[in-house]
C-alpha cells in the first residue's frame, strides 16, 4: 500500500493479510521469491523426481535388434564374442554337455 493511507487503513491491510495467509504489504515485494519458493510442491511429494525409471529393458531390446542388423556397433559384445571363438577354437570352450 502506498503512504497516503492513513494508519488505521494500513493496520486492517495488515490483518487482514495475516488473517488470509498473504504477504504483509510493505513486504510484498521483498518476498515474492520466498511466497513462490514456498507455495511450490517439495522435490520429494513430486513425482518427476521421485518415481523416474529410464526404460532400461526396451533400450536393451532395441539395441539388440539395432546390432543384428549392422545398424549399430558394440565393441565390447564384438570382442567378448571373438574372445570366446578364440577359446573354442583352443578346445578351453565351454562344453556343450549338460551336467546332471
Amino acid at each position: 500500500m502506498s503512504r497516503n493511507y492513513s494508519k488505521y487503513a494500513l493496520n486492517v491491510a495488515r490483518l487482514s493479510s495475516r488473517i488470509f495467509c498473504k504477504p504483509l504489504p510493505e513486504s510484498a515485494n521483498r518476498g515474492k521469491h520466498v511466497d513462490k519458493y514456498l507455495r511450490e510442491l517439495p522435490y520429494y511429494k513430486d513425482r518427476s523426481f521421485t518415481h523416474y525409471y529410464p526404460p532400461v529393458s526396451n533400450i536393451n531390446l532395441l539395441l539388440r535388434t539395432l546390432r543384428n542388423l549392422g545398424l549399430f556397433v558394440d565393441e565390447h559384445k564384438d570382442f567378448k564374442e571373438e574372445m570366446e571363438l578364440q577359446r573354442n577354437l583352443r578346445g578351453k570352450g565351454r562344453s556343450l554337455k549338460k551336467s546332471l
